[in-house]
């Protein structure tokens, strides 16, 4: 007889690959800056009509992968992309927010990181 006998189970769990949208809720998206037909609108107009104009493509993309949609300025928060929100962060911290959105997500494989935003950081 085998002195301590033991048995050993094996676990599988599937994870799916997920992509994570930010977009940036900073107060430099409500800078008036961008000229569209001769008119002047916010950064963040500007991104609702792109996000607008293409959401066939996101629709699409979104069916095929699990999608989590942030905003960030200083953090990230979970943000519904139908309503992106008011941009009225004081800073903006881009290396944080997807260090924190990651962990948020328990590390599962990610496709992509899709970055809406302006460019600014100041932390």
């Amino acid at each position: 007889m085998l002195a301590n006998p033991a048995t050993q189970t094996t676990i599988n769990r599937k994870s799916h690959d997920q992509i994570i949208f930010l977009v940036d809720n900073s107060a430099s998206m409500l800078v008036e800056d961008v000229v569209v037909d001769s008119t002047t609108i916010s950064r963040h107009e500007q991104l609702k009509s792109i996000l607008n104009d293409n959401q066939d493509t996101l629709d699409s993309i979104q069916s095929e992968r699990v999608s989590y949609w942030y905003g960030y300025h200083g953090y990230p928060f979970k943000i519904d992309p139908d309503n992106l929100g008011e941009s009225t962060g004081r800073r903006t911290d881009l290396l944080t927010t997807i260090k924190q959105t990651i962990d948020s997500t328990e590390n599962q494989p990610t496709t992509a990181i899709v970055i809406f935003g302006d460019g600014r950081e100041n932390h």
